[in-house]
């Protein structure tokens, strides 16, 4: 929401069911939801870099990525070339269409 403060948006995601680290823009600024508490990101001067806080986050925390985003976290973590990160069947099969037209 546009207008909203940050407390507001965390409650927002926190009745939309969010319990993992999750990345939020309110007032033009990025933040990370932890344990229903912002994390002003504010080293990220772009959203690239937002996503990459948020997704190293997981790592730090020891949380798996929500089912909802494991696909597009294990992606730009492949992306990313983060180490140590296990690539399920939908992103191998992705990368393997990939080299076909490469």
């Amino acid at each position: 929401m546009q207008d909203e403060t940050v407390d507001e948006a965390l409650v927002r995601l926190r009745d939309q069911g969010l319990l993992q680290p999750c990345l939020f823009c309110c007032q033009q600024r990025y933040y990370m939801k932890v344990d229903n508490t912002a994390i002003p990101l504010s080293l990220a001067s772009c959203f690239a870099e937002a996503v990459e806080q948020v997704l190293m986050s997981f790592f730090v925390f020891n949380v798996e990525f929500p089912a909802n985003l494991r696909v597009f976290y294990t992606f730009i973590g492949f992306m990313m070339n983060v180490e140590g990160l296990k690539l399920g069947c939908t992103i191998r099969e992705f990368l393997r269409q990939l080299k076909k037209y490469a």
